[in-house]
């Protein structure tokens, strides 16, 4: 009998994990699935987001897990998880099967000194060789929501009382409107491509500043300004505000382009 064996944190499960669990069951007899332990997460990602109790019990439910199980990872690897299926197999064939995102330069159970006495078949790029979704991206996506203008996209990272960090992406050949703010001034430090601000001052002054990365551009309360991409980048900015209202709905415009 083929012994099928995957493990994963599946926090939260998705439909990257279920392409990897149907595939890899359609390769075997009895498929295990190793579920890492809310310790192992921790010290991944920080803490869990569903606890293990659950994410077991989601894991049971899919018919194609024929058991699912949890394990020693305190090396933060699934060498035990295959020491467990030998024992629990010790007559049958062993299949570690990996995700799109493990090959055999960077996953530790083809060196482990706890496996180096079993006969264990490696599979990769089970469920494809790219990753349909990631518990990461979504976890961040919900955490930091991502709003999509005709000029690109931003987020809103942290905010306090007084001041808040946005993340700013321009898009090729794509401006702001010409805007100013009456409760708060803007820190802009640019992490990647070339941002060209037309500034107008409260004196009535005007410049243009350029920056690019690692350069950074300040606009006071009350003062006009108009940002482009000129380039064929898209550019990312970090943006801190600071004041006392810090509010989408703290601008005024002179045109229409938002």
């Amino acid at each position: 009998m083929k012994i099928g064996i995957i493990s994963g944190g599946f926090d939260p499960i998705h439909s990257g994990h279920l392409a990897y669990i149907s595939e890899a069951r359609r390769n075997c007899d009895f498929l295990l699935v190793g579920v890492n332990s809310d310790e192992w997460l921790t010290r991944k990602k920080g803490k869990p987001f569903i606890p293990f109790e659950e994410r077991i019990k989601i894991l049971q439910s899919i018919s194609d897990v024929t058991y699912a199980t949890p394990f020693n990872d305190d090396d933060n690897s699934a060498s035990r998880l295959i020491v467990k299926a030998a024992n629990m197999f010790p007559n049958d064939k062993l299949i570690f099967m990996n995700g799109g995102d493990r090959n055999k330069s960077n996953i530790t159970e083809m060196s482990s000194n706890l496996i180096s006495n079993l006969e264990v078949e490696f599979m990769f790029s089970v469920g494809g060789e790219q990753k349909l979704n990631a518990s990461s991206k979504i976890l961040e996506e919900w955490k930091f929501p991502t709003v999509k203008r005709n000029w690109g996209s931003y987020r809103i990272l942290d905010k306090q009382k007084n001041w808040a960090v946005k993340e700013l992406i321009l898009e090729p050949g794509k401006s702001l409107s010409d805007q100013r703010h009456s409760f708060r001034s803007e820190h802009w430090h640019i992490v990647e491509g070339l941002v060209s601000i037309d500034i107008e001052h409260v004196n009535g002054t005007k410049e243009t500043i350029v920056i690019g990365p690692k350069e950074s551009g300040d606009i006071p309360e009350m003062t006009w300004h108009r940002a482009y991409n000129k380039t064929n980048n898209p550019a990312k900015v970090i943006e801190t505000w600071f004041g006392e209202k810090l509010t989408e709905d703290d601008i005024e415009r002179r045109n229409s382009n938002y």
